[in-house]
């Protein structure tokens, strides 16, 4: 698999490469750092862009080479590296494209302390604009000497087979948790918040179309047992771990799993919407990726000839 990671030497990136250099195999993948320097006005200088350009590189190498340090030792070997010209979340894009790569890794940038999990406009922008997956990472690194915690959002469309054909790329690292998740929801209550809809009585639950989202332990079972013959599918991780089923909001009740579980990478699928709403990303997908307090692998439908 080939990797293009966008660093800027930052906590966030370097979290970003560490976290991904634990699901790589260095005899089969291959890391590509992404750095754009900040532009360098020189004045009063004689050849100011020469001077310019020996700064610019020597920022690239200082940023590259302290990313490398993040990865395990037989990895460090496999990178390559683009030292961009465009700004990072254009340069991105493009470089994704021109080397043809299998996945975009960016670390999550808070949009300052009063909104700490939201993500930054950059990984924002590459999750709406690619056309391969794209993991963001954030939170803590997880120390190699701890399990990874994966959830698998699952609701058995394309999309979501597609997810789990993505996770057989992965190199995972012994004593890795996989599980899934399916949420039982219907269109009325996507839009209302569980916390709404718990104030709720009967009467007006059912005026909403969402009644028969009480507790129905005859449908979970038969969703459960689907889900279980489904895991024949998924990686090894996956193997003896009970399928989660929830009923609610599907945002909602993947981020409970989320806490509940202490997950620390969370994969959910984003349909794709057709030419004119390309961009746009499922609600369930959006929600999580707005909110979850983990790393989050968006992962769009097959749209790559």
């Amino acid at each position: 698999m080939r990797v293009l990671l966008g660093v800027d030497g930052s906590p966030g990136s370097l979290a970003a490469v560490q976290f991904v250099g634990r699901l790589l195999a260095p005899a089969k993948d291959q890391i590509i750092f992404y750095y754009s320097p900040p532009p360098v006005w020189v004045r009063a200088v004689a050849d100011a862009s020469g001077t310019a350009g020996a700064l610019q590189s020597y920022l690239a190498t200082a940023v590259f080479d302290k990313a490398r340090q993040h990865l395990p030792g037989p990895l460090q070997e496999r990178v390559q590296t683009i030292a961009g010209t465009r700004e990072v979340r254009e340069g991105l894009l493009i470089a994704a494209e021109d080397r043809r790569v299998d996945l975009i890794v960016i670390g999550a940038r808070g949009a300052g302390p009063l909104n700490q999990l939201s993500v930054g406009s950059i990984a924002r922008h590459i999750v709406h604009h690619a056309t391969i997956p794209v993991l963001v990472v954030r939170g803590a690194v997880v120390p190699a000497t701890e399990p990874i915690r994966v959830l698998l959002a699952s609701d058995g469309s394309e999309v979501s087979q597609h997810a789990s054909e993505v996770l057989q790329r992965f190199s995972w690292p012994s004593g890795t948790i996989g599980q899934t998740i399916t949420v039982l929801e219907s269109s009325a209550q996507s839009q209302i918040p569980e916390w709404l809809a718990e104030q709720l009585d009967d009467q007006q639950l059912a005026a909403l179309g969402m009644a028969r989202f009480a507790r129905n332990k005859e449908e979970e079972a038969r969703v459960q047992q689907e889900a279980a013959r489904w895991y024949g599918t998924l990686p090894a991780i996956f193997k003896g771990h009970e399928p989660l089923v929830a009923a609610g909001h599907a945002g909602e009740q993947i981020l409970r799993a989320i806490d509940a579980n202490r997950i620390g990478l969370v994969i959910v699928g984003a349909r794709r919407q057709g030419a004119v709403r390309r961009l746009l990303l499922g609600s369930t997908s959006e929600h999580v990726l707005a909110h979850a307090p983990c790393s989050v692998l968006v992962v769009r439908g097959h749209e790559q000839p």
